[in-house]
C-alpha cells in the first residue's frame, strides 16, 4: 500500500547544518548574504501567489506589514475544516525568528498544504524554491514500517531533479551559476538529496 508523505518545517541549526553536509550547499556565512539571494527570489515567489490568485482563486491579503512579503489564503477548508494561509516573509531571517515559528509550521505542516502542493504546480514550485534557497527547512517525509525491519523514515531535503532542470534559468539568475550547478548535482544524488533512518 502506498504511504503518505508530509512536509517538515524545521529551522534546527544542528538538522540544516547536517543537510548542508549532505549536499554540500551549505547556508552563507551571514543573514546579509542568505538575504540576498531570497531577495531575487521575490519576483519569482511574487508570480507564483499572482497564478494562484488569478487562476485558482486564492484571496491575495494586503497586510501592510513590510516584515511580510505577501499573504495568500486558499479558497479551500482541510478535513476540520481548517483553513490554509500562506505567509511567506520579505526576508529569510524571520523563519528563524521563535516568535514566527509556530506559525509556519501550522502553514507548511498542515494536510492542506500537502494536498495543495499535489494538486496545484504554484504550490510545489513555492515549496521547491525555498528548498533550493535553504536546504533542510522544508523536507518531505515519508514514515513506512516494514515487517521484520522496523520503520523507516525517508526525508527529501531538495526538489526533483527534473524541476531543477526546468527551471533553471531562474535559478541561476536567484542562486548563481556555480551554486546552481551544485544543486543541480544533489537533487540528481540521492544519498545528497535524501535522509533514510531506520528505528527499529
Amino acid at each position: 500500500m502506498p504511504f503518505e508523505s508530509q512536509v517538515q518545517f524545521c529551522t534546527d541549526v544542528k538538522v540544516l547544518d547536517e543537510w548542508a553536509t549532505r549536499t554540500g550547499l551549505t547556508l552563507p556565512p551571514s543573514g546579509d548574504a542568505l538575504s540576498q539571494s531570497y531577495t531575487r527570489a521575490h519576483a519569482w515567489l511574487n508570480h507564483l501567489k499572482d497564478q494562484l490568485v488569478q487562476r485558482s482563486q486564492w484571496r491575495d491579503h494586503p497586510t501592510g506589514d513590510n516584515r511580510l512579503l505577501f499573504s495568500v489564503e486558499c479558497p479551500l477548508r482541510g478535513p476540520s475544516g481548517e483553513s490554509l494561509m500562506i505567509s511567506l516573509p520579505a526576508f529569510p531571517t524571520s523563519f528563524f525568528s521563535p516568535n514566527r515559528q509556530t506559525a509556519f509550521g501550522t502553514c507548511f505542516q498542515s494536510e492542506l498544504f500537502s494536498n495543495m502542493r499535489h494538486a496545484q504546480q504554484p504550490v510545489a514550485d513555492m515549496l521547491h524554491l525555498l528548498q533550493c534557497l535553504i536546504p533542510g527547512m522544508l523536507t518531505i517525509v515519508m514514515v513506512e514500517p516494514v515487517s521484520g525491519q522496523g520503520t523507516w523514515t525517508t526525508s527529501r531535503g531538495l526538489p526533483p531533479v527534473e524541476w531543477v532542470d526546468c527551471n533553471k534559468a531562474q535559478l541561476t539568475a536567484v542562486v548563481g551559476k556555480d551554486q546552481y550547478a551544485k544543486l543541480r548535482h544533489a537533487a540528481d544524488t540521492k544519498t545528497m538529496a535524501f535522509k533514510a533512518t531506520l528505528a527499529k
